[in-house]
C-alpha cells in the first residue's frame, strides 16, 4: 500500500468513526498552498526553470507557457483560500 492509498484509508476510517480531520492542519496546508500559488503568480519563471529550464539551458520560456503557469497559479490560490476560509465544518 503506497502513501496516498494509506492516507485515503485513514480518512475513511476517521469518517466512519465520526471523527473529522484536524481543521488546523488543513488550514496550515491551505496557507502553504496559498504561498506556492502566490509565488507562481509573481515568479512563473522560477517554476518554468524547475520543470523545464534546467533540462534545456539557454532557452527562455514562451509567453504562452508563462501565461498558463499564471492561470494555474490563480487556481491554486483559489484552492488555498478555500482551504483556509471555506472549511467551516
Amino acid at each position: 500500500m503506497d502513501h496516498f492509498q494509506f492516507l485515503i484509508y485513514a480518512v475513511k476510517l476517521q469518517a466512519a468513526a465520526g471523527v473529522h480531520p484536524d481543521l488546523a492542519s488543513l488550514r496550515f496546508f491551505g496557507l502553504f498552498t496559498l504561498a506556492v500559488g502566490l509565488l507562481s503568480l509573481i515568479r512563473p519563471q522560477l517554476f518554468w526553470h524547475l520543470r523545464v529550464g534546467r533540462k534545456i539551458p539557454g532557452v527562455p520560456p514562451t509567453k504562452l507557457y508563462l501565461l498558463v503557469l499564471r492561470f494555474g497559479a490563480v487556481l491554486v490560490i483559489a484552492l488555498g483560500l478555500w482551504m483556509i476560509f471555506g472549511l467551516n465544518t
